[in-house]
């Protein structure tokens, strides 16, 4: 299926002129206000589809107008630009983007989550003369532009309202003018547009639509080239699958529409008039934000569901006296009916227990789904008799618009990602390498490859990456490896490259990071290993006897060196060495290794652990040192809630 079934949308523009005529009163963008003279924030205030749909044609107006003038001096120039979105989620966010889309201008959203170098790489990559920021990343734009010569970087337009009289915005003002940089308004160039309005120019369906920077190995991010088909595909996904999202439904805004998987999401939620209510930019109060809201369609990651699922197991099945009691028996009961088959909606205990845990988020979610990394079967199961609602886990990845797979409605068995959706078809390819085959029984095993209107249109500027990733044929090779379980759906088992994906989404180079690592004269080995379903990173560490004895000596150790690598505390310390060097390093968060292993013996060719040429092999090595990186696994959940025995 190449188009979704409204035949007159097939781009982000007829999208939302559709939306518009369809649901033009109906609210569309919610946000929190905060009331200086009551100290406290309002309930969402919407923007109706026919205001956001006049208010993105103004502003992309205005936009055109802005970058006329700035080629005055070359006439020849496209008329068409690359525009920087930088902010956390907020309706300006949106609107600019919709308000490029009436005027084909392709947007780049800019985001510091893969390090302080990533804004200008992008910037200069990407080919940005024009950047749409809230008013706190302003500042940052400013400090690289020294960076991001000309013509690049040109015009900033704040989201926020700029006060002149305010000493702060003045200081903008002047030292936006010292970088020859123009600073402007959202609302003037909004208002720009009303005054001087400039014919749309819609986009065509195979046109570029947006480029999304992804990190994907240990160099610099690609820009995945998403065109207007490809992130349409999502209609067709929803209304097939019978989501069947409407007017009455409200999804909460908050994973960042710098990535795929929201952006796309907010396309096809558009297409049924679905509110959208965005949090507060703060993720320790996107709680309160969503129980304000009162969300229908809940939409994310594994780490949120981690951390709602130990909050709801600390106050049921982990609580003392009676509610315990009851608890465990509630969900015993629900989840039994639930893999027979019997649903998850139990009379009862629904309304007297359930009722409760369906308040943390809101009391209204009729569907959860999650993507990113692969979630916990016990985890999901737990929350989807928790909540009472469906919930639904998909696959997918940047260069295929988000989504490849997902679960049907119905389903009560977690563990898998689904089946193919309507845009995608899938094949598994053997990896010898790694002893995976298309033809082992009983189930299939191989790299999955995925083909069809939600593939990338390449990525930018790189053209043998491109090669690389796409075949003659249309096949986009995943680097996941998947097997086809006994219902005929994909399980995620695996990654063919050296690239590591943990349970928040973010991808990890673990190269890169023991590259890091063995700066640290201690250590003379080290093989970093993560999993899609953690958190953190764990490593296992081979120090250096010319500098680790004489180290010993300098913390009080006497003992030998097999000695001392069993030891608890000479582990302890060593790892606070490593995370000097990992501080050192500039190390992000997520790469920082949290659980080390000693291992006093050198990984050897004849052991199968490395190469002849010192490279690691990363599947053996994982499966020589399972029983230890189990063990450390453990010893991080121990200090975290514990997980209920159902």
């Amino acid at each position: 299926m190449t188009n979704p079934p409204h035949s007159n949308v097939r781009t982000l523009y007829e999208n939302l002129q559709n939306s518009f005529k369809l649901y033009g009163k109906c609210p569309y963008l919610g946000t929190r206000y905060y009331d200086q003279k009551s100290k406290k924030w309002s309930s969402y205030v919407y923007q109706s589809y026919s205001e956001v749909a006049a208010r993105a044609s103004n502003f992309g107006s205005g936009l055109q107008n802005v970058y006329q003038k700035m080629n005055e001096s070359n006439p020849n120039k496209a008329n068409a630009c690359h525009v920087g979105l930088y902010s956390v989620n907020r309706a300006e966010w949106v609107i600019a983007d919709q308000g490029c889309v009436c005027y084909s201008n392709i947007t780049v959203a800019l985001y510091d989550t893969l390090g302080p170098d990533t804004v200008h790489f992008i910037l200069n990559h990407a080919e940005i003369p024009i950047v749409v920021a809230s008013k706190d990343r302003i500042s940052n734009l400013l400090q690289v532009k020294s960076k991001t010569p000309n013509p690049y970087l040109q015009v900033i337009i704040s989201m926020d309202d700029l006060d002149y009289s305010k000493e702060t915005d003045q200081l903008l003002k002047s030292w936006a003018k010292d970088k020859g940089i123009e600073l402007l308004s959202f609302k003037e160039v909004e208002k720009m547009g009303e005054l001087h309005p400039i014919p749309h120019r819609p986009p065509k369906p195979d046109e570029v639509a947006t480029i999304c920077y992804t990190s994907g190995t240990t160099g610099n991010p690609k820009g995945a080239m998403i065109s207007h088909r490809n992130l349409l595909m999502h209609i067709t996904t929803f209304q097939l699958l019978q989501v069947n999202a409407s007017p009455s439904d409200i999804h909460i805004s908050y994973l960042p529409l710098a990535h795929i998987f929201e952006r796309a999401l907010t396309a096809a939620l558009m297409s049924a008039g679905t509110q959208v209510g965005f949090y507060r930019g703060d993720v320790l109060l996107l709680v309160e934000d969503i129980v304000c809201l009162k969300p229908t369609v809940f939409i994310s990651v594994p780490r949120l569901y981690n951390r709602i699922y130990s909050k709801i197991v600390a106050s049921t099945v982990n609580a003392p006296g009676i509610i315990s009691f009851l608890f465990r028996r509630a969900f015993a009961e629900k989840r039994s009916r639930l893999l027979s088959g019997n649903g998850f909606h139990h009379p009862t205990y629904d309304r007297l227990l359930f009722s409760k845990i369906r308040a943390v988020l809101g009391g209204r979610i009729r569907i959860m789904i999650s993507g990113s990394a692969p979630l916990d079967k016990e985890i999901m199961t737990f929350l989807k008799v928790a909540f009472s609602c469906e919930f639904l886990e998909g696959y997918g990845q940047t260069e295929n618009a988000a989504t490849c797979t997902i679960q049907i409605p119905g389903e009560y068995l977690a563990g898998s990602v689904g089946a193919p959706v309507p845009a995608a078809e899938i094949k598994l390819v053997d990896v010898p390498d790694m002893n995976y085959f298309a033809t082992d029984k009983p189930f299939p095993r191989g790299e999955i490859w995925s083909r069809g209107p939600g593939t990338f249109l390449g990525y930018w500027k790189d053209p043998e990456k491109t090669k690389e990733t796409i075949d003659p044929e249309g096949w986009l090779q995943t680097g996941d490896i998947g097997l086809i379980n006994e219902r005929g759906q994909l399980v995620i088992i695996d990654r063919k490259k050296n690239l590591l994906k943990l349970s928040q989404g973010e991808y990890v180079a673990p190269e890169k990071i023991e590259n890091c690592y063995l700066k640290t004269p201690l250590l003379a080995q080290i093989f970093v290993h993560g999993e899609s379903l953690k958190n953190e990173l764990v490593a296992i560490v081979v120090p250096n006897p010319d500098t680790f004895n004489p180290w010993l000596q300098t913390i009080g150790y006497h003992g030998s060196f097999e000695n001392a690598c069993r030891d608890p505390g000479v582990t302890a310390k060593l790892l606070k060495e490593m995370d000097r060097s990992a501080k050192k390093a500039k190390l992000l968060g997520f790469e920082i290794v949290k659980g080390i292993y000693l291992y006093p013996k050198q990984f050897g060719v004849e052991d199968d652990l490395i190469t002849p040429t010192f490279k690691l092999k990363r599947p053996q090595l994982r499966k020589y040192f399972q029983k230890e990186i189990s063990n450390m696994y453990q010893q991080i959940e121990s200090s975290k809630t514990s997980k209920p025995k159902l």
